[in-house]
């Protein structure tokens, strides 16, 4: 697994990427309130072949505060930037641990980003 920060519009975000196959779209962890990627890693890997990206959200793990509090709808639109930044058109989304509270405020212009929606709770 690949792990780095990326800056995505102003707050820089902890990623990691398990590699997978490229004849499909990745698959976007949304991992939820209070959890971090290490969290995940079991999930990540059990998805074998399958592409697979999860980010700290901002506070948590990897992740630095933000300088002003957010909401559920910037996640989103930070998730959808970030898919862009590591060069992919759509992803299918899982959500695992309150994930789903992100998911439900998808703004309209981030959800071309995303395909399908997995839950995982």
């Amino acid at each position: 697994m690949n792990a780095r920060i990326v800056r995505v519009f102003d707050q820089d975000l902890w990623v990691v990427v398990k590699p997978g196959a490229k004849d499909r779209p990745p698959l976007l962890l949304f991992n939820g309130i209070g959890a971090n990627v290490e969290l995940a890693a079991p999930f990540m890997h059990a998805k074998g072949n399958v592409e697979t990206i999860i980010f700290d959200i901002p506070g948590v793990g990897g992740s630095p505060l933000p300088r002003l509090p957010y909401r559920p709808s910037t996640v989103a639109r930070w998730a959808a930037e970030l898919v862009r930044q590591l060069g992919h058109d759509r992803v299918d989304i899982a959500v695992m641990n309150c994930g789903h509270l992100f998911i439900v405020t998808l703004p309209q212009e981030t959800a071309a980003v995303f395909r399908d929606f997995i839950a995982e709770d």
